[in-house]
């Protein structure tokens, strides 16, 4: 029920009573109320008027007010009448009967507009408190009877029942509405010239709750009174003309449902003339509340709540005066709990909070603590306020508590009168350590959500703590605008997917806001991830761990964000081509800017340590510089690129080889496409690359060159790469490429050799020319044709020179020497075709030696007991294996017309005299002419080596006319004897020897 109601309700009543005066006398009181309530009230229309001295009736009377709507009376009738014109002693003799009484409720008009009226004193009419007391002692008639009250559609009183017994009045007034209650008013009332006692009280027929007011006011001076009222107002019994309307900004529905309970009371010095504002003094207004509750529906959540107000002391409030409004102080404490609606256990509680008020003259602040529980109901998951966030398509699942407490500051109330002040002045919030909230983030559809979904926090389990006490301060500023400040505390934040265990966790400290028209925070960040696997890239990231310090701005529609001392490290990074150890990544300052399609950021260097694998055979680790590093990402496509450099890059392949070098060029990334130049130098190397790879596809592949190099005595290729079994001390290498991954067509290694010297361990290997090209075939490097290649001399112990072959490697990984031919020990060496299966197969293969000399062989093996003149051929089928390589059935002949042994001084005198055959056969062989020598061979993957051969010549010693058959059986280590025959030489002076001619 609006105030005009009440207003209507109850003073209307005495206007009634006291209108047959006001039409005779004019009474000054009683216009001067209808003034009041609905400006100057002309009585329109009197129907059916009948006059006598015992009764007055009327059909219809109509009432109209300058503002508002018609008062009509119905059949209204009065007794006695002129008991009030002849003899006002007798006026309790009068009765008024009114059938019916309505009006079409309209908004109460308030006030006469005074605009244009200079004195403000003006504003209201003037009613004098002792001139109305006279008029209703004078004027009451002894009974008012009106059967009924129409006052809407829906709303009927009746019938009012007002006994007037000398000074004592009592009535009665029934309520009924759309609503199957009842209600029913009563109010006693004492009245003299010099107090006023007033005793309201309103019940339902169903409800058990009361309220009731106590209203004294007493003479104290000639021109004032004191007022004291006490009200007990049980929500439950007056919810029916609760009715209230508040601004659509505070985010509340006109209609607020209520019920608990609240005590009032105020004492005030008033003047007689009541509407003289500015003669209110030493108001006090105190109440208190016990579960004072109202259910109210919030914009801003979208769901109806409950409030539940509770005092712990009274809250009082002391004013000195109304006009000008001077407050003294606010005092008082409580407790706030908000509620959301339904059906939910007993301390289901949205806010539950407690206060207590400290606003003096001087001092205004309004202490607060509590808690708010993200349990209750669905309040945050149904909240509109997540539409704002376009990347979150729903919450569900919240839990936790967010505990805080603070103070608020508003203007010292000496100053509150001032229009160019705001009541609120200031607030701190704090929010405590036991703080912890707990969602779950659903993010599809958007950038942020195809970006998290690979990993799966497109689905995600949030929890917020705070580890340490987070301030938040707010102060208004003359325009009425809220400036935020949020410092200190320590904010963590862990997220888990919900269907793929990844989960980060995140620390926020040393946070620092201003938020107002723009707004600007600073803070440090820590991240740590245990474990992140994308499986369907496969990628996956192994104890990850960042650290950085953020500031972001923002300025109209654009954000600013700067990052610094920026720290990546992880222990593993994998996928289906790649594999980094013990990665790090600096970057010093990183520069961002955001809008609402383009994202761009920046940064002048940085700096990284990585220990990568590309595959099983080559791995590079070492610092790599970072500069020029640029982003852009506009409508969810991201472009990258930057520079880079290393001083130590440290690379090496197939586990042994080692390589130090520095590192250059520049990376791009374009969408899924990154792309890479640069140079890799290290000594006289200088290996040009571009890479390639497609990350969604997790393929790609880079182009090498190698420029001519030059390699000396001085300068081998030992002093780059280190750990190679072989060295290259001499002659020019080129060489370019392609490496494709994963293994795909494509790959290919093109080498080309100069004059190359070669080292390896005591042999060496001189004049070494070829133009080499292998290529990747399902896997495998082959050759496509046989690849020509040339050594003009080859030394392990044994000379082997001019050497010619056709190097050939197939799918089978057999590596064959086609058309082998060399020169060695005076004759030739030859094989269609020699094979070696790197699968470590066994490949047989047949190698033929013609007129090898022997006296050749003495020479270079400088032996002392031997010499020999002659030639032989050889055919050695070898068998290439697991096990090395392997000679069966071998065989050895000489060539006519044969030639001569000398073996003497290899037995002992003793050995010689107990063994006369041995000293037979010495004998033989110091001086033996053999015409034929032929034999068998062995050889065994041990190195040893068995001669059986049957000689047949004469020798002086023994016979000269008779031929003499020798069978010898010889046996020797080939590897002992090519390590001792090294052993003999210098190999340095050996290989320059050759190198010279």
């Amino acid at each position: 029920m609006r105030k005009s109601r009440i207003f209507f309700i109850v003073l209307t009543l005495v206007l009634i009573t006291l209108l047959i005066g006001s039409w005779y006398k004019k009474e000054p009181a009683i216009s001067q109320i209808i003034n009041l309530l609905y400006g100057q009230a002309i009585i329109q229309n009197i129907s059916s008027l009948e006059l006598g001295f015992s009764e007055i009736s009327a059909r219809q009377i109509r009432l109209q007010p300058v503002r508002g709507k018609t008062i009509i009376l119905d059949k209204v009738t009065i007794s006695h009448p002129f008991h009030i014109v002849l003899n006002r002693k007798s006026s309790q003799r009068v009765e008024i009967s009114i059938g019916k009484l309505s009006r079409h409720m309209g908004e109460w008009a308030g006030p006469i507009n005074t605009q244009n009226t200079a004195d403000k004193a003006h504003a209201y009419p003037v009613i004098d408190l002792s001139k109305l007391l006279q008029s209703i002692i004078h004027f009451m008639p002894g009974k008012v009877f009106i059967n009924q009250i129409v006052l809407g559609n829906n709303d009927l009183m009746g019938p009012l029942d007002i006994t007037r017994h000398n000074r004592h009045i009592s009535a009665k007034l029934p309520y009924t509405s759309s609503q199957p209650e009842a209600y029913n008013l009563s109010l006693q009332a004492d009245i003299t010239s010099e107090k006023v006692q007033l005793n309201a009280s309103f019940d339902s027929n169903i409800r058990k709750a009361v309220s009731y007011v106590d209203v004294t006011i007493v003479k104290n001076t000639h021109n004032g009174w004191l007022l004291d009222t006490n009200a007990v107002l049980t929500m439950d019994s007056l919810s029916p003309f609760v009715d209230i309307a508040t601004s659509s900004t505070t985010g509340i529905s006109p209609e607020i449902h209520t019920s608990g309970a609240i005590t009032i009371r105020t004492t005030s010095d008033i003047p007689d003339n009541i509407t003289a504002i500015s003669g209110y003094r030493n108001i006090t207004l105190a109440f208190e509340s016990e579960n004072l509750t109202a259910s109210f529906h919030s914009k801003l959540l979208d769901t109806v709540l409950k409030a539940q107000l509770s005092t712990t002391t009274p809250v009082e409030m002391k004013l000195s005066g109304l006009d000008p409004l001077i407050p003294e102080y606010i005092t008082g404490s409580g407790r706030l709990n908000l509620f959301p609606s339904g059906n939910l256990p007993e301390r289901s509680f949205l806010l539950d909070s407690e206060f207590e008020s400290h606003i003096q003259t001087n001092i205004s602040r309004v202490l607060v603590n509590g808690s708010v529980n993200f349990a209750s109901g669905k309040i945050l998951a149904n909240s509109p306020i997540w539409n704002k966030i376009p990347a979150l398509t729903s919450i569900k699942n919240q839990n936790g508590t967010l505990n805080f407490y603070g103070e608020i500051n508003l203007q010292p109330l000496d100053q509150l009168s001032s229009t160019e002040k705001n009541v609120f002045d200031s607030f701190t919030l704090t929010l405590t350590p036991e703080s912890q909230v707990h969602v779950t983030a659903h993010m599809q559809n958007s950038t942020a959500g195809s970006l998290l979904q690979p990993f799966g926090f497109d689905k995600s389990r949030v929890q917020v703590g705070v580890e340490d006490n987070l301030t938040i301060t707010g102060a208004t500023s003359q325009s009425g605008r809220i400036h935020l400040v949020v410092s200190g505390g320590t904010v963590s934040v862990k997220m888990r997917g919900e269907k793929i265990r990844n989960s980060i966790l995140a620390h926020f400290r040393k946070i620092r806001c201003n938020i107002n028209d723009n707004a600007e925070c600073t803070f440090g960040i820590e991240a740590e991830v245990p474990e992140i696997v994308n499986p369907i890239s496969g990628t996956s990231i192994t104890q990850l761990f960042s650290d950085s310090d953020v500031r972001i701005q923002k300025t109209g529609d654009k954000y600013w964000l700067q990052v610094q001392a920026f720290t990546v490290t992880a222990k593993e990074i994998k996928d289906k081509s790649l594999h980094l150890k013990n990665s790090e990544l600096r970057v010093p300052d990183i520069h961002c800017v955001f809008r609402a399609h383009t994202s761009s950021c920046n940064s002048t260097k940085g700096k990284s340590n990585v220990t990568a694998i590309v595959n099983e055979s080559l791995s590079f680790s070492g610092d790599v510089s970072f500069g020029s590093l640029k982003l852009q990402i506009e409508d969810g496509k991201a472009d990258f690129s930057g520079t880079y450099n290393s001083k130590n890059l440290h690379l090496t392949a197939s586990g042994n080889y080692a390589l130090d070098a520095s590192l250059s060029g520049f990376v791009a990334l374009t969408g899924n496409a990154l792309e890479g130049k640069g140079k890799l130098v290290s000594g006289p190397l200088v290996i040009q690359h571009h890479l390639q790879h497609n990350l969604k596809q997790a393929k790609g592949n880079i182009l090498f060159s190698l420029p001519p190099v030059v390699f000396s005595p001085m300068q081998p290729l030992s002093q780059t790469v280190k750990g190679l079994p072989i060295d290259v001390v001499s002659g020019q290498v080129s060489a370019s490429g392609t490496l494709s991954w994963p293994q795909q067509q494509g790959s290919a290694l093109r080498l080309t050799l100069s004059d190359i010297a070669t080292v390896y361990t005591d042999s060496f290997a001189t004049g070494i020319d070829a133009k080499l090209l292998f290529e990747k075939d399902n896997g495998q490097w082959v050759t496509g044709e046989p690849q020509s290649l040339s050594i003009q001399s080859m030394d392990a112990g044994l000379p082997l020179e001019k050497i010619r072959f056709f190097l050939s490697l197939d799918r089978d990984m057999d590596l064959v020497l086609r058309d082998f031919a060399a020169e060695f020990l005076g004759g030739k060496v030859t094989s269609q075709a020699l094979t070696w299966n790197l699968s470590q197969v066994k490949r047989q293969s047949t190698l033929y030696a013609q007129a090898i000399s022997l006296e050749e062989l003495a020479r270079v093996t400088e032996s002392k007991h031997f010499e020999a003149k002659g030639r032989l051929n050889l055919t050695i089928p070898m068998i290439t294996g697991p096990d090395g390589i392997t000679v069966e059935k071998g065989h050895v002949r000489a060539l006519a017309p044969g030639g001569q042994l000398r073996y003497y001084g290899a037995f002992s005198p003793q050995m010689l005299a107990d063994n006369p055959q041995l000293n037979l056969i010495a004998n033989a062989l110091e001086d033996y002419l053999f015409h034929t020598l032929e034999g068998n061979m062995e050889y065994s993957p041990s190195g040893e080596l068995l001669l059986k051969l049957k000689l047949v010549g004469r020798s002086d010693s023994v016979d000269i006319d008779r031929d003499l058959v020798i069978n010898l059986n010889l046996e020797n280590n080939i590897p002992a004897m090519l390590h001792s025959l090294q052993a003999s030489r210098d190999v340095a002076e050996a290989l320059e020897k050759q190198l010279d001619q």
